[in-house]
């Protein structure tokens, strides 16, 4: 019974002296964050696809916003030409210098700026879907705008970084796809209820 009695007391000892080992050492740990500047996005300019005819058989006007490059040096107060104005089917595209000296309104991309925190990254969002223009004079007479089209790769681009002329700032340009009717009613149309079309910009 001794030496049972001698183990055990042993034991308790060698617990004893191991047991500082096992305690916790605190340690504080530290938080970061950045608030960055909002992104907000202006329009510039609205979409035009300038004066045409659109003849028997009907056809499609097109502006394709693709093909124009970056916009690094344009003046928000400037409207993006569409030079690159093509039409298919019976439309018949008019000159724009006589569009001009008869009061109307050349070919322009929609063109739109967006701000914020200089150097950061952003994605556009533009229709996917149908968008109805109607006749201001007769409303139930109406063309579809689809297939939208911007000049930055992916529909993705990036704010000038804080050594740019203008920190913080790109602009881009937005296309489309007129669809017009055979003896399409003449007159001016616009976005049904003057809401437009839909782009959005957000942070990627």
């Amino acid at each position: 019974m001794k030496r049972r009695y001698k183990i055990l007391v042993a034991a308790g000892v060698l617990l004893a002296f191991h047991a500082p080992l096992l305690a916790q050492t605190p340690a504080n740990g530290t938080a970061h964050m950045s608030i960055v500047l909002p992104i907000h996005l202006i329009v510039d300019h609205s979409l035009n696809f300038g004066s045409f005819t659109a003849g028997t058989g009907g056809g499609t006007v097109i502006l394709n916003a693709s093909g124009l490059g970056p916009l690094s040096n344009q003046n928000p107060d400037d409207p993006i030409q569409g030079t690159n104005l093509t039409s298919t089917g019976a439309v018949g595209l008019l000159n724009t210098d006589q569009t001009k000296k008869n009061g109307g309104n050349p070919p322009e991309f929609a063109s739109f700026e967006v701000t914020g925190e200089p150097g950061y990254g952003f994605t556009v969002s533009i229709p996917n879907g149908p968008v109805i223009i109607r006749n201001g004079n007769q409303p139930d007479y109406s063309m579809i705008l689809t297939a939208f089209t911007t000049n930055l790769t992916g529909n993705a681009g990036a704010l000038a970084g804080p050594l740019a002329p203008k920190p913080g700032t790109r602009y881009f340009a937005v296309g489309a796809t007129l669809s017009v009717g055979s003896n399409q009613l003449p007159g001016d149309y616009i976005s049904a209820d003057g809401d437009g079309f839909a782009v959005t910009v957000q942070y990627n």
